[in-house]
């Protein structure tokens, strides 16, 4: 059970909090979006990245940490 599951319920709640899909992120990138990484762990869309394999850069807001991703690669893997 990851950190946020117990919240998966609750997060219907609130119609403004969406969780988007991967690929969304790419026509939004000048704004922090909500979205599930291929683990299906919540992650935080912050910034683009200038390697053009991974030009995605996602936020870990539980261990503080950032990541570049492909956002093409990880949303083949991500459920809705």
């Amino acid at each position: 059970m990851g950190a946020v599951d117990k919240y998966n319920g609750v997060m219907d709640v609130y119609p403004d909090l969406k969780v988007h899909k991967p690929l969304e992120v790419k026509n939004k990138s000048t704004t922090y979006i909500l979205l599930r990484n291929k683990e299906n762990n919540l992650r935080v869309f912050v910034s683009m990245n200038k390697d053009i394999t991974k030009p995605h850069n996602l936020f870990n807001v539980f261990t503080g940490e950032e990541q570049a991703v492909n956002l093409d690669l990880m949303s083949g893997n991500v459920r809705s």
